[in-house]
């Protein structure tokens, strides 16, 4: 075979040192291949100069390295061949470029991204997205452009919960980080942790269970704070630490992480005490518009609630409702910011549902259960999104599909995608200042990220662009994300207001000092005045409840707002807010 041809060529040379330098600027890049070497690890031998001499595997930056490294390889392998053959041996040059890939992921550069360098990434994020190209027909075809444009510019996005996570630590023994899948969780707390294990390491598995069986606390010995992850997958760690804790008697000891809860039916075999005041605990969500880089930041919750006359006219929003529908789409999942192309980019909330489904709601506690009956309830809880819908509704739907669904069975499944936290239903907020048969007290039907929602219906942006209303609730879906992430260090919960009269808050968000504000969701200007007029309504009912009662009074709303999808901020002369959720942070 020709290529064969061309490799043994190049092998078999005993007495010659293939060797090629390129400048680029004050870098300056050498690749050294040996004769007993095999053809894909030219790699092995890489030094990079700048300024100074660095040896070793250590190098000084990565940005661009790979792209000047695969036209090296390209000079050494294929000097004289035809493009189709080269395309023809995208394995062997993607299993070279990973030998690359893991080179520059051992090395010792800088975990953390300043903020000036994330400005500069969030000002450039438009011109960063690599689009797919319309040629791409085929699978090899795909695998041949990822193959060209590997990259491995992976730094750690700041994240909301990072300076929460250092408050718990600072006055708690241990805290628990729970949330969904390949949402962060163990990325976050290796920013903080000085030593780790994994409860699933498959190569440790074994070993970590027969310790646990005979002297858990044997797990907990290493630099402090130590992670513990996927800690239920040894649920007797639980009174291990808490007992560790109180024995060293020191905050910060250790992090637990987990994606899912522990089985209620099956937490008193494990779990004997609560771990209250030695364990706090925090929830992650998938990332928001801020912490992704798109939403440009310019206004703060946290300043919304401490200057009621905070200055926002004029404020504008980077991102168009297209841009917007792509980031519900794509949902807030991390390394769907380092997928190089759309199609992938929307491809991982596929994978997460179709592993929920197949895999997560069996493997949670045990119980076989089927994928189609998960698909089809992840389904109609996605018709439902944002809505007041009962369970029984959704369960008439499901068996509208599906013949033969019992309650008791609909009923365990819900509970698994909840304790998976791909389901977080929203509380109604039920104020004294109607009676109490006129407000509705029903959950509101969320997921955890809107992608959950656009996946399992099949959607796609450009399926969107023409289906607005659609969008519509995803949209509010998105908003209530980003809120609990922004609030979490102001101890943030969320919950909906609504009566029979139809008079509506989309959703109230409290703040653990007592302060709360009255929120809507509106995509379209055309709207705003509505929500508006729907938020002063419930100040004034408040207003109304306080001068008639005597003795026990509520709080009026500190905050009204409405969060739009359009692109400029202002404060209307009632008081109410105007916000697009592209400017939104904390």
């Amino acid at each position: 075979m020709q290529f064969q041809g061309v490799q043994q060529s190049l092998l078999h040379q005993p007495s010659k040192k293939w060797f090629s330098h390129r400048r680029h600027g004050t870098h300056r890049i050498f690749l050294q291949r040996r004769a007993s070497h095999r053809w894909h690890r030219f790699t092995q031998k890489l030094w990079c100069f700048k300024g100074e001499k660095f040896c070793g595997r250590t190098y000084h930056r990565k940005s661009r390295l790979t792209e000047r490294l695969v036209d090296r390889l390209e000079d050494f392998a294929f000097p004289s061949l035809s493009t189709s053959l080269y395309c023809s041996y995208t394995v062997r040059v993607t299993a070279m470029l990973a030998d690359m890939a893991y080179f520059w992921y051992i090395t010792k550069t800088p975990n953390k991204t300043t903020q000036k360098h994330q400005t500069k990434q969030r000002k450039n994020t438009k011109q960063n997205t690599t689009k797919t190209p319309n040629s791409l027909l085929n699978k090899q075809e795909i695998s041949i452009f990822a193959t060209n444009h590997t990259t491995n510019n992976m730094e750690y996005l700041k994240r909301t919960a990072d300076e929460y996570l250092s408050l718990l630590l600072a006055s708690s023994g241990a805290v628990l980080i729970e949330g969904p899948k390949w949402c962060g969780k163990t990325t976050t707390a290796e920013q903080q942790a000085n030593s780790t294990i994994s409860m699933q390491d498959p190569d440790m598995r074994d070993k970590y269970q027969a310790t646990i069986r005979v002297k858990p606390s044997l797990l907990l010995a290493g630099d402090t704070p130590r992670l513990i992850d996927e800690w239920q997958e040894a649920p007797v760690l639980w009174d291990s630490i808490r007992a560790m804790v109180d024995k060293r008697n020191e905050f910060g000891q250790f992090i637990m992480t987990g994606s899912n809860s522990i089985d209620p039916n099956k937490k008193s075999e494990f779990i004997k005490h609560s771990g209250s005041g030695r364990i706090a605990k925090m929830q992650m969500l998938t990332m928001s518009l801020y912490e992704s880089l798109e939403s440009n930041g310019k206004i703060s919750l946290k300043e919304l609630f401490d200057d009621k006359d905070l200055d926002i006219d004029g404020i504008t929003s980077e991102m168009s409702i297209e841009e917007l529908i792509f980031a519900a789409c794509r949902g807030g999942w991390p390394a769907s910011l380092y997928a190089k192309f759309d199609k992938a980019k929307l491809q991982i909330a596929k994978n997460y549902v179709k592993t929920v489904c197949s895999t997560d709601v069996s493997t949670i506690d045990g119980v076989n259960r089927n994928e189609k009956v998960a698909s089809t309830i992840l389904q109609s809880y996605a018709r439902n999104i944002s809505t007041l819908a009962k369970k029984s509704v959704i369960y008439r739907d499901v068996n509208e599909h599906l013949d033969g669904i019992s309650t008791t069975s609909f009923d365990t499944y819900i509970d698994a995608l909840e304790r998976l936290f791909v389901v977080q239903d929203i509380e109604a907020w039920s104020p004294a200042i109607r009676s109490a048969s006129a407000i509705r007290r029903g959950l509101k039907r969320e997921f955890t990220d809107p992608s959950i929602a656009v996946a399992a219906l099949g959607l796609s942006p450009e399926a969107l662009y023409t289906d607005l209303k659609t969008f519509g609730f995803l949209f509010e879906c998105m908003a209530i994300r980003d809120l609990k992430a922004y609030s979490l260090s102001l101890g943030g919960c969320i919950s909906y207001y609504h009566d029979r009269y139809d008079l509506e808050a989309d959703a109230v968000l409290h703040l653990d000092d007592g302060r709360y504000a009255l929120i809507e969701f509106k995509l379209g200007s055309r709207e705003i005045e509505e929500g508006a007029e729907h938020l002063k309504e419930i100040k004034r009912l408040v207003q109304e409840h306080n001068m008639t009662e005597k003795q026990i009074k509520l709080r009026e709303p500190d905050l009204l707002m409405v969060i739009t999808g359009g692109e400029m901020a202002y404060t209307r002369p009632d008081g109410v807010k105007i916000i697009p959720l592209a400017c939104l942070k904390d």
